[in-house]
């Protein structure tokens, strides 16, 4: 969890609709809007906590960045800017398998890392068929065939339709209350975000076009 829109839905998503007991991980990888991040993190999990407090965990800290940061200044900015960085998602994901296999270390029962892509994410380790290779690899790996990594926004229907875009995350937390204004979206280091950087431009899009306002505030309000 980031404290981003996809992940923080999702947690609620899935206490709702499955009962989940959530185990949220933060991973301090190097962001540039880390605090922020985090502040968000612990919005979302106090309001998590104060409507389902058996079905939400203390959020957990881990530091890696990812990539390394002796490997980050030297990757081609054009390539990130269509690919990503190189296994980001899925280095993320085998983090969240680690600290699920440290859990059942202690005595739980975790077979289930969650994830917050939607359909329409195209960057590798977000996609459906990345989820299941990953799910296979760590099942290979731990010679445990009970893992899954899925996304819950690509299981199926939820609320009679499928979550494949943005706005269908937007549309299911309009319909059930969500406090988008805990959200952090920005990737800029601003107390305020900036509202230029892509994600925040296609959080504004997305709501303008569901004729909608987005509930928090921008540096140009």
């Amino acid at each position: 969890m980031t404290g981003g829109l996809d992940s923080s839905i999702g947690a609620e998503l899935c206490i709702k609709k499955w009962n989940t007991i959530i185990y949220p991980l933060y991973i301090k990888r190097g962001a540039t809007a880390e605090e922020y991040e985090i502040k968000a993190l612990i919005n979302i999990y106090n309001y998590l906590k104060r409507n389902y407090p058996e079905n939400i965990k203390k959020p957990f800290f881990i530091e890696a960045a990812i990539p390394a940061l002796e490997i980050k200044e030297f990757l081609d900015k054009k390539r990130i800017l269509t690919k990503g960085h190189p296994l980001r998602n899925t280095i993320m994901q085998m983090y969240g398998i680690q600290y699920g296999v440290m859990l059942n270390d202690r005595g739980l029962h975790v077979r289930s890392l969650l994830v917050g892509s939607v359909g329409s994410d195209f960057f590798p380790g977000s996609r459906k068929i990345d989820l299941l290779l990953n799910t296979l690899t760590v099942s290979q790996n731990l010679g445990e065939w009970k893992w899954q990594i899925i996304s819950p926004f690509h299981m199926g229907l939820i609320n009679n339709k499928r979550i494949t875009l943005k706005r269908d995350l937007i549309n299911w937390g309009l319909e059930n209350n969500f406090p988008f204004e805990l959200t952090r979206t920005c990737t800029r280091k601003n107390v305020i975000p900036c509202g230029e950087c892509n994600e925040c431009k296609e959080r504004i899009k997305t709501f303008n076009q569901e004729g909608y306002q987005d509930p928090i505030k921008y540096v140009f309000d």
